[in-house]
């Protein structure tokens, strides 16, 4: 992706923080259940195992995006995820990376 991740991911971890370039208009999940027959949300939509979800907006500007994933056991148990999404004040880098001069005659 496009982006970079505070830590790795652990099923035992519920908060996560992923930073995005200011380009970065939206962004999709593609969780995976532990069992299968587990039910999966994010931000209340139902999102199937393995697939990547519809695409999330992330706010205009810069600022923190919120997402909720919960995934909800056969037995009825949910344990909630949560990931921030932050995305970044755009550039303010207006040097040159390099200059070539080519002479003609």
């Amino acid at each position: 992706g496009n982006g970079t991740w505070d830590r790795e991911f652990n099923p035992k971890v519920l908060n996560y923080t992923y930073t995005v370039p200011n380009t970065v208009e939206s962004i999709t999940i593609t969780p995976e259940a532990n069992f299968k027959m587990s039910k999966i949300t994010i931000n209340g939509k139902e999102c199937k195992s393995n697939e990547k979800s519809a695409p999330i907006p992330l706010k205009v500007g810069i600022g923190k995006n919120e997402i909720t994933i919960e995934v909800t056991a056969e037995n009825g148990d949910v344990q909630k995820y949560t990931v921030i999404v932050v995305r970044l004040a755009p550039s303010d880098d207006n040097s040159l990376k390099s200059l070539r001069l080519s002479g003609y005659g």
